[in-house]
C-alpha cells in the first residue's frame, strides 16, 4: 500500500476523497434508512399557479388524512361556473337532438304502417276481384260463342263479351302493375329517403352526446381539482417545510409542498 501511495499519489487523493464523501453521506443518513423512514413528500398537482390559504406549521405531528394544506380554489371555481354552463348547454343540445331522430323514425313507420300497408291491402283486394272479374267475363264469353255456334246468340253478343273480358284483363293488368311499382319502386324508395333522414338525425345526436360527454368529464375534471386544493396528510408523522413554502406564497404546477416524516 505505501509503495502504492508513493508512486501514485494522485490517484491516492482521489480514493481517499471518494472514501470521505461515502463516509460523509453515511454520517447523514444513518444505516438502514428506506424510503418510508425518511417520510412521505407531497407536490402539488395541480395546475397553474395557486395562492397557499393555510398551512399547518413545521414541526407539527399530523395524522393521516390531516388538513396539512389548503389552496385557494377561487379561480378553479370560477372556471367550474362556466364549465357547468356549457355542461348544461350540451346536455340541452343532447336531448333536444334526441327529438329529430325520434321523429324520423316515427315517419318510417308510420309510412310502412299507415301507407304502405293499406295501399298495398287495398291494391290485393283488387286484383282479387279484377281476377274473379276476369274469370266470369272469360265463362260468359265461351258461352257466348258455344250459343252462337248453336244459333241461339247473335255476334254482336260475342263481340260485346270479348270486349268486356278485354276490359277485365286490362284492370287486372293495371292493378298488378300498380302492386309491382308500389313494392319495388315507391315503398323502396321512400324508405330509403326516410331512413336517411333517420341517419342524418342520429349522427347530430351522437355529436351531441359526445360533446356532452366531453363537457361533463371537464366539469368533473375541476370539481375534482377543487376537492384536491384541500391537501391532507398522506400518513402520520412530524411535518416538515420551508420557504418558499409558506401562507400566501404561490406554487406552481409539481412543486414541492411538504414533506411528513414518521416518528419512531
Amino acid at each position: 500500500m505505501s509503495s502504492f501511495l508513493r508512486a501514485r499519489p494522485l490517484a491516492c487523493f482521489a480514493v481517499l476523497a471518494m472514501m470521505g464523501v461515502a463516509v460523509a453521506h453515511a454520517q447523514d443518513e444513518p444505516e438502514g434508512t428506506t424510503p418510508a423512514r425518511r417520510g412521505v413528500e407531497v407536490y402539488n398537482k395541480l395546475p397553474g399557479r395557486l395562492t397557499i390559504l393555510y398551512l399547518r406549521p413545521a414541526g407539527s405531528m399530523v395524522k393521516k388524512g390531516d388538513l396539512v394544506c389548503e389552496l385557494d380554489p377561487s379561480t378553479l371555481k370560477e372556471k367550474l361556473s362556466s364549465q357547468q354552463a356549457v355542461t348544461s348547454g350540451a346536455e340541452a343540445a343532447y336531448k333536444n337532438a334526441r327529438l329529430p331522430r325520434e321523429a324520423a323514425e316515427s315517419a318510417v313507420t308510420e309510412y310502412v304502417e299507415g301507407i304502405y300497408k293499406p295501399q298495398l291491402q287495398s291494391l290485393n283486394g283488387k286484383i282479387s276481384l279484377g281476377e274473379a272479374e276476369v274469370k266470369r267475363a272469360e265463362t260468359k264469353l265461351e258461352t257466348s260463342k258455344r250459343q252462337f255456334e248453336k244459333g241461339l246468340a247473335a255476334k254482336e253478343r260475342v263481340t260485346a263479351d270479348e270486349i268486356a273480358a278485354q276490359r277485365a284483363k286490362l284492370n287486372l293488368d293495371q292493378f298488378k302493375r300498380k302492386k309491382e311499382t308500389l313494392e319495388k319502386f315507391t315503398r323502396e324508395k321512400t324508405v330509403k329517403s326516410l331512413q336517411g333522414e333517420v341517419e342524418k338525425a342520429r349522427s347530430d345526436e351522437l355529436a351531441k352526446q359526445a360533446a356532452h360527454g366531453l363537457a361533463q368529464a371537464a366539469q368533473e375534471r375541476l370539481e375534482k381539482q377543487i376537492e384536491d386544493c384541500r391537501v391532507l396528510a398522506p400518513i402520520s408523522g412530524r411535518l416538515i417545510h420551508s420557504p418558499p413554502i409558506e401562507e400566501a406564497a404561490d406554487v406552481s404546477e409539481g412543486q414541492f409542498l411538504f414533506r411528513v416524516v414518521p416518528e419512531n
